[in-house]
C-alpha cells in the first residue's frame, strides 16, 4: 500500500500546473491530473498541413520554422510521424516534427511561422488565375490549338500570385486562352 502514496513521472521534465494540494483527496474520479508535466528538450513541432498539399508530404522531409521570441533566427527540424488520417473537423493532416533543444533556445508553447518544401507526386500546370474560368457547369480552361478551341474541365489546386495550379487533361504543349469568356464557343475556327 505505501507503493501508492509515491507518484513518478513518465519520464524527466518540469512539472507547469500542480492541480491539488496536499491532504487533498486524489482518485480515479477527479477527471483531472493531479499535475501537469513539460519536456524541454526534444520538444515537438506540430503542423496541420492542409488536405490539398497531404499527398505531397514524404519520409524525412524538413521543416524551417521561426517563433516571436527568437525574431531573425532560423530552426531546422526533421518530420518525425504523421497521423496518416485527415481530421474530420479541419480537412489537415497533422505533421509532428521532433526539434532539438539541447541549448534551450527554444520554449515549448511557442507559435512558429513553418515553411515546408512540398512537391507533388506528379508535375502539375500552372496557369494565370484569370484563365480559370468558372461557370454553373464546373470549372474550365479554354485551350487554343491548331484552329482549334476546347473547354477543358480542370480541378484547382493551390494559388501563387497570379498563377493558379490546376489538373486536368492538359498539355505542356497546350496554348491556354488568358481571359477565357463563357461566350466564346468551342471547335473549328473559321
Amino acid at each position: 500500500m505505501q507503493r501508492y502514496l509515491h507518484i513518478t513521472a513518465p519520464f524527466d521534465g518540469v512539472i507547469t500546473a500542480r492541480n491539488s494540494s496536499v491532504g487533498a483527496l486524489a482518485g480515479t474520479g477527479a477527471g483531472e491530473p493531479l499535475f501537469s508535466l513539460s519536456k524541454e528538450n526534444p520538444l515537438r513541432l506540430t503542423v496541420s498541413l492542409p488536405e490539398k498539399h497531404a499527398a505531397s508530404v514524404t519520409p524525412g522531409m524538413r521543416a524551417a520554422f521561426s517563433v516571436r521570441s527568437q525574431p531573425g533566427k532560423v530552426f531546422e527540424a526533421v518530420l518525425s510521424r504523421t497521423s496518416g488520417l485527415l481530421d474530420r473537423q479541419d480537412r489537415s493532416l497533422t505533421l509532428e516534427f521532433d526539434v532539438d533543444n539541447s541549448s534551450g533556445e527554444l520554449q515549448g508553447g511557442d507559435y512558429a511561422r513553418v515553411t515546408l518544401t512540398l512537391q507533388r507526386n506528379r508535375p502539375s500546370h500552372w496557369v494565370p488565375g484569370k484563365s480559370v474560368l468558372n461557370t454553373q457547369s464546373g470549372t474550365y480552361v479554354m485551350t487554343l490549338n491548331g484552329d482549334e478551341i476546347r473547354r477543358i474541365p480542370v480541378q484547382e489546386g493551390i494559388r501563387l500570385d497570379t498563377l493558379t495550379e490546376v489538373f486536368g487533361d492538359l498539355s505542356a504543349a497546350d496554348n491556354v486562352l488568358v481571359k477565357p469568356s463563357e461566350e466564346i464557343k468551342t471547335g473549328k475556327i473559321n
